[in-house]
């Protein structure tokens, strides 16, 4: 299983409130911040856009 359908799965089973949702605004996350930060958008190192994309993460989970 893929680890992103595996994860979806999991919090399927766990009953997490709106999962694919959830699944996909951390996907897409992970994809706006690394294509910015490959296009050079952002001014920051990279410990702290780590930094910050573990906190969006975190809202995330955290909002539902």
């Amino acid at each position: 299983m893929r680890p992103r359908a595996h994860r979806l799965r999991r919090r399927v089973c766990a009953g997490a409130a709106d999962a694919p949702l959830i699944a996909s605004a951390v996907a897409a996350t992970f994809a706006g911040v690394l294509a910015d930060w490959l296009h050079g958008l952002l001014d920051a190192d990279t410990g702290h856009i780590a930094d910050e994309v573990w906190q969006l993460l975190i809202a995330l989970h955290t909002s539902r």
